[in-house]
């Protein structure tokens, strides 16, 4: 096909979509995403403390998108990749962010590349290739280190933050891949699902895998953690959410059942509830986090087609990303006034 014929065919399928996308449950708020319009592949959604915003890392578009929880208010950072169709999924643009001290880090999958954002002036201020096409980053307080996962390489791949610079500073293999990644700093550890049933716990100090525990899944899925309680949680794709003792060797606390093909969860530590969208039903759950670990299911809102994302601002709101229309769509956490 020329050149000018595929372009053709993808406008005329950009058209089509527009068409035909679907509409948000009645009585959302619905928050629009700054050049949203042609649709966002959400992927990591993450408040961030010490800016007091939600972090939207907006795939196609090319910003960091930044969300403020008291008015919804959005701001823009960076100036990463964009690109004029959105073709499903999450690996266009900026995908992923985490916060590091007074800067914000943010991978953009397109162009393989990790980026340093000055929290206010919300310029991106450098950046470095990595090895391979990224996944998650996350920020090593504990070390000043940034770390960003490389599925296809099977890899954990660390650079030292300094004078506002990365360094690249080595690797961890993780032979089974790196579906997601979460950090306790205090304890020097850190967690990555495998693709497929267990958990790898890292020591961040001497970047040695040090136990492997099961999960309870066949193909794991998102993660999230109670650092206060030590839980750790997993998602299946299949909709099956468990709780591992972080404290006991990884013991599998308590297991729940939701609908299949759930993605990314979040956790609102100061609530003690955690967050499960699934695509398959359109729905996000609320589940309450006992402090044994037992999970009970609070409540279950309808979503939107494709909608496997979700975040919190750790109040009482979640968001959940619908991507065909590049919007978020707020929920309230009405149980939050009898939470923990």
């Amino acid at each position: 096909m020329s050149p000018i014929f595929l372009h053709l065919f993808l406008f005329a399928g950009s058209l089509a979509v527009s068409g035909c996308r679907p509409a948000p449950p009645d009585g959302v708020s619905v928050i629009a995403m700054p050049d949203g319009e042609s649709g966002i592949g959400f992927d990591d959604l993450r408040f961030a403390p010490k800016i007091g915003r939600l972090m939207v890392p907006g795939g196609r578009s090319g910003h960091l998108d930044l969300i403020d929880p008291q008015t919804h208010k959005v701001t823009t950072s960076g100036d990463f990749s964009s690109e004029i169709f959105y073709f499903g999924g999450h690996d266009q643009g900026a995908t992923s962010a985490d916060e590091a001290d007074d800067l914000l880090v943010v991978i953009d999958r397109t162009t393989n590349e990790l980026g340093l954002i000055d929290s206010t002036a919300r310029k991106v201020i450098y950046s470095i290739s990595v090895s391979s096409s990224p996944g998650y980053v996350r920020y090593v307080a504990s070390s000043s280190e940034v770390w960003v996962t490389e599925p296809d390489a099977a890899q954990i791949e660390i650079f030292s933050l300094g004078n506002r610079t990365l360094t690249r500073s080595g690797t961890i293999a993780l032979p089974t891949g790196a579906q997601s990644l979460v950090v306790d700093s205090d304890r020097t550890r850190a967690y990555s699902h495998h693709r497929s049933d267990a958990t790898d716990v890292v020591d961040t100090a001497t970047r040695q895998i040090v136990a492997t525990w099961p999960n309870g899944c066949a193909a794991a899925r998102g993660i999230a953690i109670d650092l206060k309680l030590q839980f750790l949680f997993a998602v299946c794709d299949n909709g099956k959410v468990s709780v591992l003792d972080g404290a006991h060797d990884g013991a599998v606390l308590s297991t729940l059942q939701l609908g299949s093909g759930t993605g990314t969860i979040d956790y609102s530590s100061s609530l003690g509830h955690l967050y499960v969208a699934s695509a398959g039903n359109q729905k996000v759950a609320i589940i309450d986090v006992a402090s044994d670990g037992t999970l009970s299911l609070l409540d279950q809102f309808t979503t939107i087609d494709d909608a496997s994302s979700v975040g919190s601002d750790n109040r009482r709101v979640l968001y959940v990303g619908d991507p065909q229309n590049g919007d978020l769509l707020a929920y309230a956490d009405s149980h939050a006034a009898s939470a923990r």
